[in-house]
């Protein structure tokens, strides 16, 4: 409830990046370094049996065809490390 999202379609994610400001994306197209203030991103592969790749906080993984439910435990750990940052 405390998430706000946007939509983009891969040929407008630029534009979207600098209008939205967001902490997390999740695309299909691979992390941009010039986003410094994007904790998260998650370049999902459009080949199921190719890993996608998750950066969160500095940490990076990979996982084979992430279900909803990873992709969920990503916007909570996001969302946490905001609230985190706030408080201190």
């Amino acid at each position: 409830p405390r998430v706000e999202v946007s939509t983009s379609g891969v040929e407008t994610i630029e534009r979207e990046l600098k209008r939205f400001g967001p902490q997390l994306v999740i695309s299909s197209r691979p992390r941009s370094l010039n986003w410094p203030n994007v904790l998260a991103w998650v370049e999902l592969s459009m080949d199921p049996l190719k890993a996608s790749r998750i950066y969160v906080c500095g940490r990076y993984s990979q996982v084979v065809n992430p279900t909803l439910e990873r992709l969920f435990a990503v916007v909570e750990e996001v969302e946490q490390h905001t609230r985190a940052n706030v408080d201190s």
